[in-house]
């Protein structure tokens, strides 16, 4: 009865609508009832042509507000369940469009080793065929030997450069 009473400010023996929000709010932290919630309690619980809940109905009143703060409580945690996914969603889909980002340039720096390749094997082609006569039977004199050294160093130079260039292509596929 103390309770009631000392919510009960003009002292009429009944809780009016804002003596039920100041109640609500100190009582059970309801800070913001829904106006259709404010309306039901009304309907439940004010006498017929009253404009407050007596003391008879406080046990009642007490019970509404203990399962709307329970209801507010479950849908905070609903929307804070529903944020949470949203946020992992998103970072997922940050995730996914990134990793889509990263095959694409990894895909493209292996479609241009790919087309390194037959440049690599004529230019290694040619090299063999330049460095043939050091593969031949017939002896050559030190000078015949070095002329072909030198041409055969110099016909390895742009299948190795090629070479060079396909592997730092992958190096970059690698770190993409």
């Amino acid at each position: 009865r103390d309770l009631f009473d000392s919510h009960d400010k003009d002292g009429d023996q009944l809780l009016c609508r804002e003596e039920i929000i100041r109640f609500a709010t100190a009582e059970y932290e309801l800070t913001d009832l829904r106006e259709d919630f404010i309306e039901k309690l009304a309907q439940g619980l004010f006498s017929n042509g009253s404009m407050g809940v007596s003391y008879d109905k406080f046990g009642r009143l007490r019970q509404m507000l203990a399962i709307e703060r329970s209801e507010v409580r479950a849908r905070a945690r609903r929307a804070e369940e529903e944020e949470r996914r949203r946020r992992d969603q998103e970072a997922e889909e940050r995730r996914q469009k990134d990793l889509a980002k990263r095959i694409k340039a990894a895909t493209a720096m292996l479609e241009a080793c790919t087309q390194r390749l037959p440049e690599l094997e004529v230019g290694l082609a040619r090299a063999e065929a330049v460095a043939g006569p050091l593969l031949a039977e017939e002896k050559l004199g030190s000078s015949e030997l070095q002329a072909v050294a030198t041409k055969t160093e110099a016909a390895t130079g742009e299948p190795a450069a090629v070479l060079q260039q396909v592997q730092e292509h992958l190096r970059n596929a690698e770190q993409a």
